[in-house]
């Protein structure tokens, strides 16, 4: 006689970003209209792209099949960062020096766009200039460290390795700080612009899901139910491309990234955002609370393809705050979310074909920079202007052998490191427990 199969845990979960939130609620499409620039999608990529084509007095129409906001810029850790998740050598030898400089400014340009709005229109979104901790633990990665800041210094960027790690409080073998990156909160910042957005004329629908995005001969006809919209130019902002294109299709894969919510009592941290080294390599961002310390923990990625216990996973990532921060902490929250991955370590921004009609998707872990670097791609698409970024990071682009290789043993040793080693190694009983 069969064992009846034991019922899969699950965990509440509950994303930080969301807790609380008031937004404006915008009503469905029920007229077809003509617009300059028709963008599908209403997550931070779609909605700075309609605020900076506004603000260049382009008609802009801005449609969303659930509620802005509602897709993957809710269930972010929310870093603006010039860490990227492939190595800078890699970039480096992947791509040649100039590609790579261009790739590391995009992001920089990126962080000082968020900040000008931020500062421009006083949106109250908690951001905060902070340096980002890449730290080792052990004595053979600090090497790999010393390695990836040479690089980064021929990058142009602001690093510098210390060997000393005590000033980070937890236990490290050193580390490369990275100065002036951000953090912020990705939802505040997001209702605050969509309200600026249509304050500068931007017509937003939610609950109004796209049939079809159609090229003609002068631009382009986007379907909606009953009702048509005419345009110069479409923007396929959804987290995975609108209508999954077949030259897409291989070119990304969708992942599930791990996050935890914890409070630690005390005075001992470092405001700002970390990452180690490992593969799956995990990631936390720090800033002060009443009574302590607010940290972000995330990690344990892997493919959605692979059927993996979330508790499991969840546990893999309280066992590496244990190891961080010891066992005084209390976990307030957690969540999952998805990060759309590329195949050869670039976003698939841009055009597919000669049809205006423009993609941004497959972010990776650097969502909201690289929402930011597509909304100026983007907007320079619809002026006409083109420069290397636009080669770089286009979606009908080949990959390269190099960075195909590169990225392959990224996602093996993940594959190996995390969703395998956790399946064997992790208890499917809930131990991440919520406390009050």
């Amino acid at each position: 006689m069969d064992k009846p199969k034991q019922k899969q845990q699950s965990l509440k979960q509950q994303s930080l970003w969301l807790i609380g939130r008031k937004k404006k609620m915008y009503s469905p499409l029920r007229k077809s209209l003509t617009a300059d620039v028709v963008v599908v999608g209403g997550g931070l990529t779609g909605v700075l792209s309609a605020y900076l084509l506004s603000k260049e007095g382009k008609r802009v129409v801005l449609l969303e099949k659930n509620e802005i906001g509602s897709g993957a810029t809710g269930y972010t850790t929310g870093f603006l960062t010039e860490s990227i998740d492939t190595d800078y050598t890699d970039l480096t030898s992947a791509y040649g020096l100039a590609a790579a400089k261009a790739v590391i400014t995009s992001h920089r340009e990126a962080i000082h766009l968020v900040e000008k709005i931020v500062r421009e229109h006083d949106i109250k979104c908690d951001f905060m200039r902070c340096s980002n901790y890449i730290y080792a633990n052990s004595g053979v990665l600090l090497k790999d460290i010393e390695g990836e800041n040479t690089e980064a210094k021929k990058l142009g960027i602001d690093a510098q390795v210390h060997q000393d790690g005590s000033a980070l409080t937890f236990k490290n073998n050193g580390y490369m700080e990275i100065k002036e990156q951000a953090l912020f909160h990705p939802v505040r910042f997001l209702d605050a612009l969509t309200q600026i957005a249509v304050d500068q004329g931007v017509e937003v629908y939610e609950h109004t899901e796209v049939r079809d995005i159609r090229a003609e001969k002068e631009g382009v006809t986007v379907e909606v139910g009953e009702c048509t919209i005419t345009a110069g130019w479409a923007i396929s902002a959804t987290y995975e491309p609108f209508d999954e294109p077949l030259r897409l299709y291989f070119k990304k894969g969708m992942y599930i990234s791990y996050v935890l919510q914890l409070h630690i009592d005390g005075e001992h941290l470092v405001e700002g955002m970390y990452e180690d080294t490992e593969n799956p390599y995990h990631f936390f961002r720090v800033e002060k609370e009443k009574g302590g310390f607010r940290v972000l923990i995330g990690g344990e990625d892997h493919r959605e393809d692979v059927h993996t216990d979330e508790v499991k996973s969840f546990n893999a990532l309280k066992k590496y705050a244990d190891d961080i921060f010891g066992t005084t902490y209390k976990v307030v929250r957690m969540w999952r979310g998805p990060v759309l991955e590329q195949l050869d370590g670039h976003p698939l921004i841009g055009a597919l074909s000669e049809d205006h009609i423009l993609y941004a998707a497959a972010f990776s872990g650097s969502g909201m920079t690289y929402a930011a670097i597509a909304a100026q791609l983007l907007t320079a698409s619809v002026r006409g202007e083109k420069n290397i970024l636009h080669e770089i990071y286009s979606p009908a682009r080949v990959p390269g052998l190099k960075a195909l290789m590169y990225k392959g043993r990224d996602y093996a040793q993940e594959f190996i490191g995390g969703a395998l080693k956790n399946t064997f190694t992790q208890s499917a009983t809930p131990t991440p427990k919520l406390q009050k």
